[in-house]
């Protein structure tokens, strides 16, 4: 005998995922276009310090695009997660573990950039 699954709140929960996806997408192009093109100049580092430093604003946007994407991609987890785990649980939380992947490396890549003066 077959589960049957009702396709209501899958639907919604589908629907929550391309929302998810599409916000992703956005906000990291707008990272990588308005932010990341306008600050980080490669193999110049006292540029980029410059550039850092007179655009502190642009600098401090960039952060908080980062982190409503990571929020994005928490939620596009878990509506994955939600989604695919009636046609393979496994699959599905393979899947939930590799984003959280995605989300705790950068995180790790932010806190080793943070000031340690700051803390003392």
């Amino acid at each position: 005998m077959t589960n049957i699954i009702p396709r209501a709140p899958l639907i919604k929960t589908a629907k929550i995922a391309g929302i998810a996806y599409f916000w992703v997408i956005i906000i990291g192009l707008i990272n990588g276009m308005l932010v990341v093109n306008r600050l980080i100049i490669a193999e110049n580092n006292a540029t980029t310090t410059h550039n850092i430093i007179a655009n502190n604003f642009l600098y401090r946007f960039g952060i908080a695009n980062d982190v409503i994407m990571f929020a994005g991609v928490v939620l596009l987890s878990v509506t994955l997660y939600l989604t695919l785990k009636n046609v393979n649980r496994n699959l599905a939380l393979i899947l939930l573990c590799y984003s959280s992947g995605l989300i705790v490396f950068p995180c790790f890549l932010y806190a080793d950039s943070v000031d340690r003066s700051l803390f003392s």
